[in-house]
């Protein structure tokens, strides 16, 4: 093929075709504008015991104990959460103090009832603890213990 201007008209009609081939192409718009998202973040809750040591006990006295535990939890904006104690005692008599992170001391006492868990600590609308878990414990006296020796104790925590 020839020239024009010092081109080669070969060249030329490649860049003629590869011109006309982009041109053909779809084009996509952008578009700004503002919108709204919406994140939903689900309640989540654990709770594990670490630690318990006891004190007491005999000749049908009172048991006391410490029970120190590990939770995490995280309630939703129209949410709530629970610790919750259970102990194999039903009828004895349970008082208790709870130290929490950034909360007040709380305290209570009952009659522990057959199979069902007694309510220690309550959260309220959007209560979280820290990432990696807060600390709290349990102080508590269990009158007549009839020299059973410690009961198990188990901790849950419920949440949503």
């Amino acid at each position: 093929m020839g020239e024009f201007l010092g081109v080669s008209v070969k060249s030329c009609g490649r860049a003629l075709l590869l011109f006309l081939t982009a041109a053909a192409l779809p084009v996509r718009t952008q578009q700004s504008g503002q919108g709204t998202l919406l994140l939903r973040i689900d309640p989540e809750c654990s709770i594990t015991s670490s630690a318990s040591t006891f004190s007491g006990g005999r000749d049908g006295g009172a048991l006391g104990g410490v029970t120190t535990f590990r939770y995490k939890l995280r309630t939703s904006k129209g949410g709530t959460a629970a610790i919750q104690l259970k102990l194999d005692r039903p009828g004895a008599r349970f008082d208790y103090v709870v130290r929490l992170p950034g909360a007040p001391e709380s305290s209570g006492g009952q009659i522990i009832p057959k199979s069902s868990s007694i309510t220690v600590a309550r959260f309220g609308l959007n209560a979280h603890s820290s990432k990696e878990g807060d600390t709290g414990t349990i102080t508590w006296t269990l009158q007549d213990t009839a020299d059973v020796g410690p009961p198990p104790i188990v901790l849950t925590i419920r949440c949503n």
